[in-house]
């Protein structure tokens, strides 16, 4: 459940940030630093997100479990997949960056939340 808490916070910062500063606000533009420190961070709750996600789905009964845990790693996947796509650029300083670092961005936010759906939901089934 922190996953999600701490995720939906970090989506109401960027889009504090966003509204201050507008859509290009990622690299080295005003307001890119705190975007991209955010994304970051989105990402490393991804990451420990999955592996409580994964402890918790590998603790269900089996029919359900290998379904869960394909469904969260594939969506971790994609997380992956779009940031090397065009979630890098994020952190640089190319010019006419825009939303497209949104699709990224709210992949990871996606996967951190539904890992920790899924933990809450092995931890219930104890």
């Amino acid at each position: 459940m922190w996953s999600i808490r701490l995720s939906g916070l970090i989506v109401a910062a960027l889009t504090v940030n966003h509204f201050i500063h507008g859509f290009g606000c990622w690299g080295f533009a005003r307001g890119g630093p705190f975007s991209a420190s955010l994304y970051g961070l989105q990402i490393v709750v991804a990451a420990i997100a999955m592996t409580l996600g994964s402890h918790g789905i590998l603790r269900m009964r089996p029919p359900r479990w290998p379904y869960r845990l394909a469904w969260i790693w594939s969506l971790f996947t994609v997380a992956i997949a779009l940031f090397f796509y065009r979630g890098w650029h994020a952190f640089t300083s190319i010019h006419q960056q825009g939303a497209e670092n949104l699709l990224p961005f709210m992949a990871a936010s996606l996967c951190a939340m539904a890992a920790g759906h899924e933990r809450e939901r092995g931890l219930r089934e104890l």
